[in-house]
């Protein structure tokens, strides 16, 4: 019985868009390994303030792209957040209005 060890994340979140954006920024997901993908948006007391993907996706090393529009939020820092079964990946970003 052989394990494999995976040198991988099976999800990268990236920037891909401007930081500090106003009101819109792009991301862009990796996924190493298919499967249920979801992507929230928190502010700074952890509040879940947009939910930008709850879906299964296929493996896509090129990465989807996400847009995230916050117009209807007030200027601050948000943590972007990307989560599978097996691993988070987090960007931080800033609105500025």
């Amino acid at each position: 019985d052989v394990d494999l060890v995976l040198d991988f994340d099976p999800v990268e979140l990236e920037l891909a868009g401007p930081n500090p954006f106003n009101p819109s920024t792009s991301l862009n997901i990796v996924v190493a390994k298919a499967g249920h993908v979801s992507v929230n948006v928190y502010n700074v007391i952890g509040q879940r303030v947009a939910t930008l993907l709850n879906d299964y996706l296929d493996i896509n090393t090129s990465g989807y792209t996400l847009n995230w529009n916050a117009s209807n939020l007030p200027s601050g820092v948000y943590l972007v957040r990307a989560e599978t079964q097996e691993s988070i990946s987090t960007q931080k970003l800033m609105l500025l209005k």
